[in-house]
């Protein structure tokens, strides 16, 4: 099912050659090779993953729709910024979440109704300085969460949600400013997606002192979608179509659990700390 959608994440030029599909010697005058470029500006960790989902999707479809070459731009644009691309058509799609950053933008996007993560976004590991880990060992509960401040991208839809639950936030504009602002103790601490804080991490550490906090993660609701440009109809159906047929064959599954299985594992831990806060992202 598609349906209309905004949101924009971050983008560099790299083109990625997919297999036999998209070579141009399999160029025909009946199915001409198809060049399409999705935004892919997320963390690292996070990026080679839906970009694998992407190409799983074109390539069951190559049949209905023909060859095609995949390109990635990485150019980290703010949102209104990456809008603003969208519509002069440097890429065609990208993934994020169904909450809006501004309403003016819906009109502009599709969203493919099929969560490209399954949830494992909204579950949420906390990077902290390692001199400050200990403070929150005994933490498990929204109510001792309240005692501290936790950072965010200064556009992050996920603000409302620690507001929410009465968590005080504070923010700042893309990673390496809230790398610095947690070192220097402007807040306490940094949740990101399992699914990408490891990597961000790693990057942390090329100039921090940080660490996650073992056995404790936050969740809420979090689904994240391919969006595609609303002047691009013919690339949401067959992105629709191609995950509808590799939910069917098992591919999506498998592809899912070879870049996830041990995220899945990991929450599954006898001694995890979960805290649970109440979301409106995924509506």
């Amino acid at each position: 099912m598609l349906r209309r959608s905004s949101g924009v994440l971050s983008m560099l030029w790299m083109s990625l050659w997919l297999p036999h599909s998209t070579a141009l010697a399999n160029e025909d005058p009946v199915h001409p090779v198809t060049h399409y470029t999705i935004w892919a500006a997320s963390a690292p960790s996070r990026t080679e993953y839906e970009i694998s989902v992407a190409r799983l999707a074109l390539d069951k479809t190559v049949g209905d729709y023909g060859p095609y070459e995949l390109h990635v731009l990485t150019t980290p644009y703010s949102a209104r910024r990456g809008h603003i691309q969208l519509l002069k058509g440097e890429y065609q799609f990208y993934v994020a979440g169904s909450a809006l950053d501004y309403d003016e933008v819906r009109k502009h996007y599709l969203r493919i109704d099929i969560p490209i993560w399954r949830g494992l976004l909204g579950y949420r590991q906390l990077m902290v300085r390692s001199d400050r880990v200990g403070d929150f060992a005994n933490v498990a509960s929204i109510d001792a969460l309240k005692a501290y401040v936790v950072g965010q991208g200064s556009n992050w839809g996920d603000i409302a949600v620690y507001k929410a639950a009465g968590i005080r936030v504070a923010t700042a504009i893309g990673f390496d400013s809230l790398f610095a602002m947690l070192n220097a103790g402007r807040f306490d601490f940094l949740p990101f997606g399992v699914n990408e804080v490891h990597g961000l991490l790693a990057t942390a550490q090329e100039h921090y002192d940080m660490t996650l906090v073992p056995n404790l993660v936050i969740h809420y609701p979090l689904n994240v979608y391919f969006q595609v440009g609303a002047q691009y109809p013919e690339l949401a159906t067959r992105l629709e179509q191609g995950l509808e047929r590799a939910q069917e064959d098992g591919s999506f599954e498998a592809l899912f659990r070879r870049y996830n299985q041990h995220i899945t594992d990991y929450l599954k831990h006898p001694g995890l700390r979960l805290i649970q806060l109440e979301s409106s992202l995924d509506e």
